[in-house]
């Protein structure tokens, strides 16, 4: 395993800024566009293809547009798993802190909990019940809890609802996770407080809206993998199943004098990959080494107390997206596909 490998197969899913990108634009605009005007990322992997590898023009072309087609289905699954995760949290997080907005209804005085359960109240007997009534909820539990700053369990509640003021203007944070949920746990809030205001009509009390609403997204689970080692491992191995179909060799390729070294096949699928998750990334710049002079040059002279900031170049711009470790898996698999069966 190579230093700092590890670091890299765990790497978490995030949110990739292009995947919503149309393929068939990308494609019309890698065609349209001399490999010269293509993007930074792009540009190297055609070089690797056509200068180092000595591949026709035309061939190159191909190569890399079917490859950046790979890439941009990689970053969309890679998309999807980031947002999954950020929705299974949320979920997470909002079941406690409608529970524990319960409680703090319940453990209020009687004059809070008599201006929570009116103010509350008013706002879900409006119908239908949608998303504007559900943020109103949240304003109006605010703003209620704000009447009592010197009791506990407002105190707490405010907390948990992230309220805060910008300019005078009162913000509830909570609601931006609400936001956050999948439209169809949303949908089912929606419903599940409909019924409550029906059935329990003159009963309602804020610990119990609160409570039902924990209740909702208690029951629910989503299945989040953070991990994309395996997504890019497969994004690998359809690159390496493009450059096999065109008689090129790929492999890891290793330089005993120089551990900086990287196979043709690595750098390439490395660049393509950059070029979708992580435009902006500045690890194959020629002038990385100066970039991390200047870096560590201007934070020795940040006074004591900034430098616990730490110093040097951020992830993005010193770990490569594809390692040896998604190398190794990917070929291993399509040495396992060439393996003839035995009679």
């Amino acid at each position: 395993m190579l230093p700092g490998e590890r670091i890299t197969m765990q790497r978490r899913a995030r949110v990739v800024p292009l995947a919503r990108t149309r393929l068939e634009n990308l494609r019309l605009e890698l065609r349209a566009r001399p490999p010269a005007n293509w993007p930074q990322h792009i540009g190297l992997a055609w070089q690797v293809l056509h200068d180092d590898l000595a591949v026709s023009e035309d061939d190159s072309r191909r190569l890399v547009i079917a490859s950046v087609s790979v890439a941009l289905r990689c970053a969309q699954l890679v998309d999807e798993r980031s947002r999954a995760r950020a929705q299974a949290g949320s979920i997470t997080k909002l079941s406690k802190a409608f529970a524990r907005l319960a409680k703090c209804s319940r453990r209020g005085s009687a004059k809070l909990r008599q201006d929570l359960d009116q103010a509350v109240f008013a706002v879900l007997c409006q119908t239908p019940v949608d998303l504007e009534v559900m943020e109103a909820i949240f304003d109006a539990a605010g703003t209620s809890f704000a009447k009592h700053p010197t009791e506990e369990p407002a105190s707490t509640a405010l907390a948990t609802l992230e309220s805060s003021e910008d300019d005078g203007v009162p913000r509830i944070g909570l609601k931006v996770d609400f936001e956050s949920l999948p439209s169809a746990s949303q949908l089912r809030m929606q419903t599940t407080l409909s019924d409550l205001v029906t059935s329990a009509a003159g009963d309602l009390t804020a610990e119990r809206i609160f409570s039902t609403m924990a209740s909702v997204l208690d029951t629910e689970f989503m299945n989040a993998d953070p991990e994309i080692a395996c997504l890019i491992t497969d994004y690998v191995g359809a690159v390496d199943d493009l450059w096999r179909a065109a008689g090129l060799n790929t492999g890891r390729g290793h330089d005993p004098a120089n551990p900086e070294y990287r196979s043709p096949f690595h750098r390439f699928v490395e660049l393509v990959l950059t070029a979708i998750i992580d435009p902006w990334s500045r690890r194959h710049d020629d002038d990385l080494d100066e970039h991390r002079r200047a870096v560590r040059q201007a934070h020795a002279r940040l006074e004591e107390e900034y430098k616990r900031a730490g110093a040097g170049l951020s992830r993005a711009d010193r770990e490569w997206l594809v390692s040896e470790y998604h190398i190794k898996r990917a070929l291993a698999r399509s040495a396992q596909k060439t393996v003839p069966e035995t009679p």
